[in-house]
């Protein structure tokens, strides 16, 4: 599997994953495979041995099924589970979070063929960890819905799978480790319980998906030297992700085995007007026109004076009969709204970008031990981390992780 990597990386626990400004895209080669000879590598030192490790890369096959499995502007995959919300790495989105409104780069779907069918604004984003591992989790708002005509949304897992149960890795990231992609979407079949060692810059944030096609976990990174692949757990976090979806999606009920419609109505057999499916979930999150409007997938009915859910293309599903609002603006007694601020473009590299780790041009192990970092000038920093158990010595710029070595 391959990956194209935003701009800093982690080569972490001797991990590798994604960490960076939003908007920069470059591509960073690992120590993995068969480097060039300017690629760092780090090597383990067990007990009374010396040596290091590398570790076997397995591809993937391209496979354009699972629209709902998608790219990222950022340079990761990521997985949508409602209309118009994104599961993917925290890492890829430098760990941080936002309630603010705007353009944090894009989601693109592609139809069974690899043509882009649609690509769909990232408007906010929340993270759950910082570092990669178990918590690596990050979901994002798009500011609209994805029709179901392009992706049915993936279930959620909310239990794991049983051991020996058929799992399916998923991402755009490379084929080989240290080396690019040509950012076409691959899967890789194993059975759980199983270690695989196929994740890749820009499988970052992709799914690991369970037989009935449910998101179990997150593509993390992978470790430097035994090679292992690391996972976000979304099963362990998933109560966390519920709630976080809920709140970009009012009403959204995760539904084992696919074909999440969120807070949307099921049309009437009959052909008439929608079922009601129980109190409406916009009634719940707001009372007034100024709450009600800002929150997606509800608007203000203005005939009784209270807030309901609206379809993608802006109507009533819930029963308006007249003085449907769903522009802010457009409440009663309601000011100007300020102009939009445009997109960001990704900003020039400023001098400055090393920031605290300008010290360090070259590889240097931290203060703490638990590995190195550099940050050539003009550059971002990297970082490449010893595996759990090692260390390396503070100030060494030798590429050694010695195994129980614990910094005075």
């Amino acid at each position: 599997m391959y990956l194209r990597c935003t701009a800093v990386a982690l080569a972490a626990h001797g991990i590798w994953g994604c960490v960076a400004d939003l908007g920069e895209v470059t591509e960073l080669r690992t120590s993995h495979g068969s480097p060039p000879d300017d690629e760092p590598t780090v090597e383990l030192i067990p007990p009374d041995e010396g040596g290091s490790a590398r570790e076997p890369v397995v591809g993937g096959t391209v496979s354009w099924e699972r629209p709902e499995i998608g790219s990222l502007s950022v340079g990761c995959t990521g997985t949508l589970v409602a209309p118009n919300v994104v599961v993917t790495a925290a890492h890829c989105m430098g760990y941080g979070s936002t309630d603010r409104p705007g353009n944090y780069g894009s989601f693109t779907v592609y139809d069974a063929s690899g043509r882009q069918v649609g690509s769909y604004p990232i408007q906010r984003y929340r993270s759950f960890g910082y570092g990669v591992g178990d918590a690596d989790i990050a979901v994002l708002q798009l500011s609209r819905d994805v029709p179901e005509s392009a992706a049915v949304p993936a279930p959620l897992g909310l239990a794991p799978a049983e051991r020996g149960a058929t799992l399916t890795i998923w991402g755009f990231g490379c084929t080989r480790r240290g080396y690019g992609t040509d950012w076409r979407k691959r899967r890789f079949y194993f059975l759980a319980g199983q270690t695989t060692y196929n994740l890749c810059p820009g499988d970052s944030g992709g799914p690991v998906t369970g037989p009935r096609g449910e998101v179990l976990r997150v593509n993390s990174g992978y470790y430097v030297g035994p090679g292992d692949d690391i996972f976000g757990d979304v099963v362990r976090h998933s109560a966390r992700i519920v709630e976080q979806i809920r709140a970009y999606r009012p009403g959204w009920e995760p539904r084992p085995g696919g074909g999440d419609r969120g807070g949307d109505t099921v049309p009437d057999p009959g052909g008439g007007s929608p079922r009601d499916e129980g109190p409406d979930p916009c009634t719940r999150y707001a009372s007034t026109c100024a709450s009600c409007t800002p929150i997606a997938g509800c608007g203000f009915c203005g005939a009784s004076g209270t807030c309901v859910s609206v379809d993608s293309s802006g109507r009533a599903v819930r029963g308006c009969a007249s003085g449907l609002v769903r522009n802010p603006a457009e409440c009663p007694g309601a000011g100007p709204m300020p102009e939009p601020r445009p997109a960001p473009s990704p900003p020039s590299p400023p001098a400055d970008r090393c920031g605290i780790y300008a010290p360090w041009p070259e590889y240097t192990c931290r203060r703490a031990g638990r590995g190195f970092v550099r940050c050539r000038p003009g550059s971002t920093p990297e970082f490449l981390v010893c595996p759990e158990g090692y260390a390396c010595v503070p100030g060494s710029r030798r590429l050694l992780c010695y195994w129980g070595y614990r910094p005075s």
